[in-house]
């Protein structure tokens, strides 16, 4: 199903002029991670979020 979801997603963005798809997944999706691979997207990027509580 995320396949199709992502093949229809592509096909909209190249209709409308879209030379590039970007999407974000959380660092521990690891599973995600590899579906996407798996169906030719690239990680381009590594980027860790740092939040400190000021209460």
């Amino acid at each position: 199903m995320g396949q199709i979801l992502l093949k229809e997603c592509e096909k909209w963005a190249m209709k409308h002029g879209y030379s590039e798809i970007s999407m974000r997944s959380g660092g521990n999706r690891e599973k995600a991670h590899q579906f996407y691979i798996k169906v030719g997207y690239e990680n381009t990027k590594w980027q860790k979020v740092f939040n400190r509580s000021l209460k």
